[in-house]
């Protein structure tokens, strides 16, 4: 069986995002680009996976939980879970080793947290940019 996948995408939540990649948007655009698995990895956070899983469902996409991890050593680690309460209990950790350095909109943008529906639900704080606490040889395999 042949499958179209991205395995790295992110959202208005990532520094690096647009205001306009928001979970429902960035479904719309997977299903129009014939993808048919899809992982949701915003940068040390998976605030917006829920969305985007549902939203991706909506378009008959297969929606994978992820994220993409800076460890101390600032490695980019893309991280996917087999369930979704596996990367919240990921998410969980990784926010508490993450520096408490304030994110400036301005230069890496509004961080935004959004339902299924593109409703804006919050902004993230944090500056996700930063690298974390947690060593590369701390990771699992």
């Amino acid at each position: 069986m042949k499958l179209y996948y991205d395995l790295h995408l992110h959202s208005c939540l990532s520094p690096c995002g647009h205001e306009d990649m928001t979970p429902a948007n960035l479904a719309a655009m997977c299903a129009l680009a014939g993808l048919q698995v899809v992982a949701l990895t915003d940068h040390n956070t998976v605030g917006n996976c829920a969305a985007f899983a549902s939203a991706a469902a909506s378009h008959g996409l297969l929606a994978i939980p992820g994220m993409e991890l800076t460890t101390a050593e600032e490695v980019h680690v893309l991280c996917w879970f087999e369930m979704p309460e596996a990367a919240d209990a990921f998410g969980a950790l990784v926010y508490e080793r993450l520096p408490a350095l304030e994110n400036n909109p301005s230069l890496f943008g509004p961080q935004l947290l959004m339902d299924a529906a593109d409703t804006v639900l919050g902004r993230e704080p944090r500056l996700l940019a930063a690298a974390t606490q947690i060593g590369i040889y701390e990771l699992a395999p």
